[in-house]
């Protein structure tokens, strides 16, 4: 067989993207992708965010063993004990990485001291992946590429640089319903061996016998996946979606404009809620106005009733009539994910 030259190409589409791995696919046997904002993408603009929600789920677990600390105070603790460890790290390897089971359970102890167990770890472990998963979205197009390439009989690898071990990406992958398609995970929080300095692609290729000749890498990051797997022997395709990037760019906007303007919220939220990829179908009329104005009002009500309910101690809500029905099924349903503490009042 001719294989093609090595090389990296970019495009500024996905559908463009696509079309040339379909192009290409005969010419290689294998196939890797990154993981976010390639495979998946995030409905929020910056990653970090998800951390805030974990930060308070601590927070609220310390205060019910009386450990009185802020989510903020929880934040810094966490993210001290983060770069302490890409520090360390980067002192035998190239890439200064980090691995979130090693960094969380420091913090953790920090926190808890003597009253750290690994049950927390695990509880704690297991709300950040619940958060980061609510977050991520398959790329309906690149989806359509993968199944393909899977009937074809081609092997498929995901790698991805993150403190997430490659165990834990699984799990995103499986609640994504896409992990079946792929022969393995790959992560750099397990060796410290990462895509940006092109240690991560002689690693794959030795322990999965890979010729880098039929060796085609996909992903978002033109150094990572496109420069270093060339410098490797392994031809890359680049995507530089310009509107997933504009996307994100709004959110940004709206999400920076409501810490002072109040209404900017309500546009935030609804950037948010914007169906994506594969979830943007035609729905019914009476489903758009629940999207739209009924779910986000009885949400925010509901929203704001535990809050109150948790700061004044109230221990029982009553719903009254049949509106009052509504509001009980909605607040039974989201309460529990929005409060993982289970600091809730009962419902009736």
């Amino acid at each position: 067989m001719n294989y093609p030259n090595v090389s990296s190409h970019t495009y500024y589409t996905i559908d463009q993207l696509v079309a040339a791995g379909r192009s290409m696919a005969s010419a290689y046997q294998t196939v890797s992708f990154d993981l976010f904002d390639t495979l998946l993408i995030r409905r929020i603009h910056d990653p970090d965010l998800v951390k805030r929600p974990v930060a308070r789920y601590i927070s609220a677990l310390a205060s019910q063993g009386k450990r009185k600390i802020s989510w903020q105070t929880v934040q810094k603790i966490r993210d001290e004990t983060e770069k302490a460890q890409r520090l360390e790290t980067g002192r035998t390897y190239e890439d200064q990485e980090a691995c979130y089971p090693v960094f969380m359970e420091q913090t953790l102890r920090g926190i808890f001291g003597s009253d750290y167990t690994d049950d927390l770890l695990n509880k704690v472990t297991n709300y950040e992946l619940h958060m980061e998963s609510s977050m991520l979205i398959p790329r309906a197009p690149l989806m359509e590429l993968v199944k393909e390439l899977h009937l074809q009989g081609k092997r498929l690898f995901v790698i991805s640089d993150v403190y997430l071990p490659a165990i834990h990406l699984k799990i995103l992958l499986d609640r994504a319903g896409i992990l079946p398609y792929f022969e393995d995970v790959i992560s750099s929080a397990d060796t410290f061996l990462a895509k940006a300095s092109g240690r991560a692609f002689p690693l794959v290729q030795k322990k999965f016998q890979i010729d880098e000749k039929t060796w085609l890498h996909i992903g978002d990051n033109p150094i990572s996946d496109g420069l270093r797997p060339v410098e490797s022997g392994i031809t890359s395709l680049v995507l530089k979606d310009s509107d997933e990037k504009f996307r994100k760019a709004l959110i940004k906007r709206y999400h920076n404009y409501s810490k002072g303007r109040p209404f900017y919220r309500g546009r935030a939220l609804q950037q948010l809620m914007l169906p994506l990829e594969a979830e943007n179908i035609e729905r019914q009329d009476l489903y758009r106005e629940g999207f739209n104005f009924f779910g986000p009002m009885i949400g925010a009500f509901v929203h704001y009733l535990a809050d109150e309910c948790r700061r004044l101690g109230l221990t029982k809500v009553f719903f009254f009539s049949r509106e009052g029905y509504t509001f009980k099924n909605v607040c039974d349903i989201n309460t529990p994910l929005l409060y993982r503490d289970g600091d809730l009042p009962r419902t009736e």
